[in-house]
């Protein structure tokens, strides 16, 4: 990012009224002294990456990528350290800012973020519902995920002031969108006449061995051209089931998750 370039990002940080903590942390961030093995910016970013498909894709396509996950290092790292790339650890979020920081303008941010306490399946023991989105904050799990996504809203938001897009996915129905700092998010996009869009779709029609109803939300429209349609009962036949149905004692049906659902 040249100088002209990085006047222009603090600006509008400053204009989307980002607290002046972040503002401080960005600042902050881009004194420090970090090694860059290719010079050349990022044009796609991939955070809760898992395996990396989105990077590996850009890559195929002659864009350059990177990808972030808790799993990645996990292994080389001292016993009494966190993982190196841990969004939730300080060295974690300011690597994912760095990234953020040595990016082009034209920026694509893709965040998987993990959905485990968000969805329906876990209501019943984080007790997030629409009117406490926050859920119950004395199970660590449960501040783990809100932290997790505060950090992710950041790191949207920095991606937008650098003047990309974000995208952000989480399974239908997960309550990720009602978080807080999420909610003052879209807030901030509205009153700068950013518009965002949100878009519903079944992952079996994009080659998933699930149904997977997910979301994505996006200042980019083009997240449309990912609605394919209702499933057909062939597509629906030939999915693999993520959640074991049963009647519980008193003749309840129920279900929870099984061993395909990671």
């Amino acid at each position: 990012m040249t100088p002209s370039q990085f006047e222009l990002f603090m600006r509008r940080l400053i204009k989307m009224k980002t607290p002046k903590v972040v503002v401080m942390l960005v600042l902050l961030t881009s004194w420090l002294d970090m090694p860059v093995q290719n010079k050349a910016p990022f044009q796609v970013l991939e955070y809760y990456a898992g395996v990396a498909r989105i990077a590996t894709l850009a890559k195929f396509l002659g864009l350059r990528g990177a990808a972030v996950d808790i799993e990645y290092g996990k292994h080389n790292k001292p016993k009494s350290e966190r993982p190196p790339m841990d969004i939730n650890s300080d060295a974690g979020l300011i690597l994912c800012i760095h990234l953020i920081l040595t990016s082009d303008p034209a920026l694509a941010l893709f965040l998987a973020v993990v959905c485990s306490t968000w969805v329906p399946v876990n209501r019943g023991s984080t007790q997030r519902s629409i009117l406490t989105p926050l859920g119950c904050e004395d199970f660590p799990g449960v501040r783990r995920a809100n932290k997790m996504m505060s950090r992710s809203v950041i790191l949207m938001l920095l991606a937008v002031a650098l003047g990309g897009d974000f995208y952000l996915e989480n399974p239908h129905n997960s309550l990720i969108c009602m978080h807080p700092r999420y909610v003052w998010f879209m807030e901030s996009l509205m009153e700068l006449g950013i518009p965002t869009y949100k878009i519903t779709f079944w992952m079996r029609k994009w080659g998933s061995l699930s149904f997977k109803h997910t979301w994505i939300w996006s200042i980019s429209i083009i997240i449309s051209i990912l609605d394919a349609g209702s499933l057909t009962q062939k597509e629906k036949n030939s999915s693999i089931s993520l959640t074991t149905r049963y009647v519980d004692k008193h003749g309840r049906k129920k279900f929870k998750g099984n061993s395909k659902l990671k």
